[in-house]
């Protein structure tokens, strides 16, 4: 998606599919987070694009769920050989994160202090195969 509108977008696009809640939408270029909805037999997809930006929207099948609670993230997934990258703020791709592995289905990590936006992601190999974001 390209916005050349000269504002911030909300609704970004529809697109044709159907609707279903085993997938998520993320747009995996900035890390920010995609919501959709039914309207009118297509999937809109509303978020946040900034001015003359570029996004990647990608639809995952929900492989994994994580949760919050104070400063501890857990994360749980029962597909085998699957590891896990925690980021803050925005991934750069210049020093990537440890790749965590899960314990019986679940992972457990402690947040840094502050860390306003968590991005977690699902690797199978080198191939992205889910993403969960967090702002606090």
């Amino acid at each position: 998606v390209l916005n050349r509108s000269g504002k911030v977008q909300k609704e970004l696009l529809e697109v044709d599919g159907e609707f279903s809640d085993d997938y998520r939408y993320v747009e995996v270029y900035n890390d920010n987070a995609v919501s959709c909805e039914k309207r009118n037999g297509k999937i809109l997809l509303k978020g946040e694009l900034a001015d003359k930006s570029v996004a990647v929207i990608t639809r995952f099948k929900k492989l994994m769920t994580a949760e919050i609670t104070g400063n501890e993230l857990v994360v749980k997934c029962d597909s085998p050989n699957m590891t896990c990258q925690v980021i803050y703020g925005t991934d750069t791709f210049r020093n990537p994160p440890e790749n965590l592995k899960f314990n019986n289905g679940e992972l457990k990590v402690q947040l840094k202090d502050g860390a306003g936006k968590v991005i977690v992601k699902l690797y199978s190999g080198k191939y992205l195969k889910d993403e969960i974001i967090f702002t606090r």
